[in-house]
């Protein structure tokens, strides 16, 4: 009877200590994800790589210093979401101007139709066409019109942070002001991301970026567009609080609730740690999905190329989609992967010609060099030497055009 009793009491002490030994292993675990916890100077968080949920929305005065910092060069559009200022010029990194168009450009004004003989080229794209962190002289479209020789004039349309979508429409603002006879639409694999999100702080979650965009549905063989004019800054803060009720959330692929709101057991910091790396998986399986085939994501990608190159036509237009690859995207394909094959078949599908895949050739300039070498600090943009092979690469296109 003895011993009997014995075997509980001695279950209990067991189970006693391994509960002790569980709390002191927790409460161990916190501390050291406390030591290792980095404050970000926007406040956020981070363990590692990682962000710790919850995220908090900027406020309107959050929004408004961000605005005032880069006034002079970008600015806030109600159709585009925002756009380059015209005469504009950057006081971050000084190394941005743009012409009464708001263009691009060196200290040099484009008049509204090509001079007689001379062979106007206009690029709209994202931030590898406006060729960021490198000045224009550095720019690939200032290098080509530099290689195609006298006769020829490249302007250069393209804007920071845009998807596709964004491209279109200012391709529409642009294109009948400026009757070009060679249109350039570039892209680059990220831009199908950007034409599903609305709200760049939901897509880019460290961002400060205060801005929403327009983006399109597919619609039958078209597109109807959402969000424009769009939500302005002001107005960013009060929409994202509420968004789970707002008209928009359908439209929002980056929405992840979980990040935004705080949970009870938050305080542990090991328990903030691990629900932040399931929030982060689930965005990780989000990036998959956009990239997969058939995904809406690159469907858009595809129908806004297509339009283009539909609407170039009929302003008297040759066009050109020009695919470019991001740093991590070549260093992908040199390993034998091929980032951009759902992307293909997409444009294949909508029937979208006139496409020149730049990674394939520019892989096969580099003679064994490392992708790195071509952009800046080995993980930016395009460098000189990235976007000189650019220039030459697609001079070499531009030639084969008919009637030029």
């Amino acid at each position: 009877m003895r011993q009997r009793a014995k075997r509980p009491v001695r279950l209990r002490n067991k189970l006693v200590l391994a509960l002790f030994g569980l709390a002191l292993g927790v409460c161990v675990g916190d501390v050291l994800l406390r030591l290792m916890t980095v404050r970000e100077p926007d406040g956020k968080l981070r363990i590692g790589r990682s962000l710790l949920a919850p995220f908090e929305f900027q406020t309107r005065e959050e929004a408004r210093s961000v605005l005032e910092a880069d006034e002079t060069y970008m600015v806030p559009d109600s159709r585009l979401g925002w756009t380059l200022r015209p005469n504009g010029r950057d006081r971050k990194l000084g190394l941005y101007a743009t012409n009464s168009f708001g263009l691009r450009s060196l200290p040099r004004e484009a008049l509204p139709a090509p001079a007689a003989g001379v062979v106007r080229v206009l690029a709209v794209g994202d931030s590898f066409t406006h060729s960021d962190q490198v000045p224009y002289e550095d720019s690939w479209t200032h290098l080509l019109e530099r290689e195609l020789g006298s006769g020829f004039e490249v302007l250069n349309g393209g804007v920071p942070g845009y998807g596709t979508d964004q491209a279109l429409l200012r391709w529409r603002e642009l294109g009948p002001k400026l009757t070009p006879r060679i249109a350039i639409f570039g892209l680059i694999l990220e831009d199908a991301f950007r034409n599903v999100n609305m709200f760049r702080t939901l897509e880019y979650a460290a961002t400060s970026f205060p801005l929403s965009k327009p983006r399109f549905v597919l619609e039958g063989m078209g597109l109807r567009l959402v969000n424009c004019p769009v939500v302005t800054a002001d107005e960013i803060p009060e929409v994202l609080r509420g968004f789970d009720r707002h008209p928009l959330r359908p439209y929002e692929y980056w929405y992840i609730p979980d990040l935004y709101k705080p949970h009870v057991l938050d305080v542990s910091r090991l328990h903030a740690y691990v629900r932040s790396r399931v929030i982060w998986r689930q965005r990780s399986a989000l990036v998959r999905q956009a990239l997969a085939p058939g995904s809406e994501a690159l469907r858009l990608v595809a129908r806004t190329a297509r339009l283009f190159c539909e609407e170039a036509r009929a302003l008297g237009a040759l066009p050109k989609v020009v695919v470019i690859p991001s740093v991590k995207d070549l260093t992908a394909l040199k390993a034998g992967e091929n980032p951009w094959e759902a992307l293909e078949q997409a444009l294949n599908a909508d029937g979208v010609d006139s496409v020149f895949f730049l990674p394939h050739v520019l892989l096969e300039q580099l003679l064994g060099a490392e992708p790195t070498s071509l952009y800046v600090d080995g993980v930016g943009h395009l460098n000189r030497s990235g976007n000189e092979a650019v220039a030459r690469l697609f001079a070499g296109e531009i030639r084969k055009l008919p009637g030029k």
